[in-house]
């Protein structure tokens, strides 16, 4: 995760330049909440799409989606507020090839992530291991 965070807050000091505005904590630790939830979405989509056998569209309330997301975001907004110094710090003296290979694998992860929860990502891996055909037009 802090691996996640350089690189996120790289992106909003570097591209979008937040700093000027507010503390680029803010905005990084509401992207990390978005993507714990997308994990813990795609985690809970794929029980249900293994136990029902065929592709179902889970319904999860919106205002359950948002209380999950704001208390992660707190956990994280205070965790990482305390962290944040050491974390530039200890990634900062490394190599610059060092960082740009943290600035790739951290995206790519980025997406997996995405593509484990918005697709049907993680059901496929497991159907594989498993070594059943995923179903998921029935």
């Amino acid at each position: 995760m802090k691996y996640l965070y350089y690189s996120l807050y790289q992106v909003y000091t570097k591209i979008f330049k937040v700093q000027r505005d507010f503390a680029p904590v803010i905005n990084i630790a509401g992207v990390l909440a978005m993507l714990q939830v997308a994990i813990i979405f795609s985690i809970a989509n794929t029980f249900i799409f293994i136990q029902n056998g065929k592709e179902v569209v889970p319904n999860y309330p919106v205002w359950f989606q948002l209380l999950i997301a704001m208390v992660l975001y707190v956990m994280n907004e205070r965790y990482y507020r305390k962290k944040e110094p050491e974390i530039l710090t200890n990634i900062g003296v490394k190599a610059k090839s060092i960082k740009w290979i943290i600035l790739i694998c951290s995206f790519l992860v980025i997406i997996l992530i995405l593509w484990l929860w918005m697709g049907d990502g993680l059901y496929r891996i497991i159907c594989f291991f498993l070594g059943r055909e995923p179903n998921l037009f029935n």
